[in-house]
């Protein structure tokens, strides 16, 4: 044993986590405003106006009657995603990486939890980043079951079919600008902000727009755009893990800026065990939409038990507890979310889908 310990040296061990970097994700930019309560539901209450100018009335008549428009109301309950680890007597006699054969039980046990609340944390984390991106592509908060069975349980924000755009680059004379122009036209039709306006785009959008000579031209004729500065540093929108801005661009015949980025955070989306990794953001696709409008972040209250057995009403990102099995003894760890992401105004988000070549 001596001779052991003396020989092997010192022991190294190498973690790798994707997604669990408590810092700020593509979640928390694209729908900011928490909104926590143990309740079950949340009520969203919608006023969108459309305002009109006033009218004159003649002399001695009456005034003219402008009639009050309500907003309409939908009520949300979020799904709950809910997991759980056994942790039996074969796993908690593992002696696994990082520890030593002579460790005491409880360091080596803590490990073992340590890295479980890790794992579940990553596939919570997976399945929410790539939720709130799908709801500013499609209009729909998407909650799937085992191997991505369809459980019935998403929530669609009836999102006008406008919205959804198309553009055909291999057309003659089809230009990256063009395209982005198709996409501010429909926001400024939906009353869009247009501060803070952000693309961000799939592969096959970013190879067009880097191959686009209209936009060499301009990155030519303008020694200060920002293209040619970000291509030598990528730097991130807001800190924002993976979200690489590769441009804030105006093109000639557009009215506000439009920072264009790409989402990449290191792994790719994995809907489930074995299915086949994906693409945050499909190639021929790109979203669009402001960071000035309204969106939240909505959880809502889940049954668990705490450090002494009893059974209670909690709320947060995700809710870790542990109950056990009397005979063979074997304990659980469980991860529960019940959450929602709710954009104020659904007409406020686009896409585009592009035809290559």
């Amino acid at each position: 044993m001596p001779f052991e310990l003396v020989s092997r040296g010192a022991r190294r061990a190498y973690e790798e986590w994707k997604l669990s970097n408590p810092g700020n994700n593509i979640a928390s930019l694209l729908f900011p405003t928490v909104d926590e309560d143990t309740n079950a539901a949340f009520l969203l209450d919608t006023f969108v106006s459309s305002p009109y100018g006033v009218a004159y009335r003649e002399p001695g008549s009456q005034s003219v009657v402008r009639a009050f428009e309500q907003g309409s109301g939908q009520l949300i309950t979020p799904p709950t995603a809910s997991e759980k680890t056994a942790i039996g007597q074969e796993l908690k006699d593992l002696i696994i990486s990082g520890g030593e054969p002579t460790e005491a039980f409880m360091t080596r046990f803590n490990r073992i939890v340590s890295r479980i609340q890790g794992i579940h944390t990553e596939g919570h984390n997976m399945t929410k980043f790539k939720q709130a991106i799908d709801v500013m592509r499609t209009g729909k908060f998407e909650a799937n079951g085992v191997a991505g069975k369809d459980l019935d349980l998403d929530i669609d924000y009836n999102r006008d079919a406008a919205n959804s755009l198309t553009y055909d680059f291999t057309d003659t004379g089809a230009t990256f600008s063009e395209a982005l122009k198709n996409l501010e036209v429909q926001a400024n039709k939906q009353g869009t902000p247009k501060s803070n306006r952000v693309m961000i785009i799939g592969n096959s959008w970013a190879n067009a727009m880097l191959e686009d000579e209209h936009m060499q031209k301009y990155m030519q004729n303008n020694p200060s755009n920002n293209l040619i500065a970000s291509n030598m540093m990528p730097a991130l929108l807001q800190n924002t893990q993976g979200l690489t801005v590769l441009t804030q661009y105006r093109a000639p015949n557009m009215l506000a800026p439009v920072y264009i980025c790409t989402y990449d955070p290191d792994t790719q989306y994995v809907a489930y065990k074995g299915a086949t990794p994906a693409p945050w953001i499909p190639d021929t696709e790109a979203i669009f939409f402001s960071l000035a409008d309204k969106r939240y972040s909505i959880n809502r209250g889940i049954d668990a038990f705490d450090g002494n057995g009893k059974v209670v009403r909690v709320t947060g990102d995700i809710v870790i507890d542990t109950f056990s099995n009397p005979d063979p003894i074997e304990e659980y760890l469980r991860s529960q979310s019940r959450h929602a992401f709710v954009p104020a105004n659904i007409n406020h988000t686009f896409k585009s889908t592009g035809t290559f070549a």
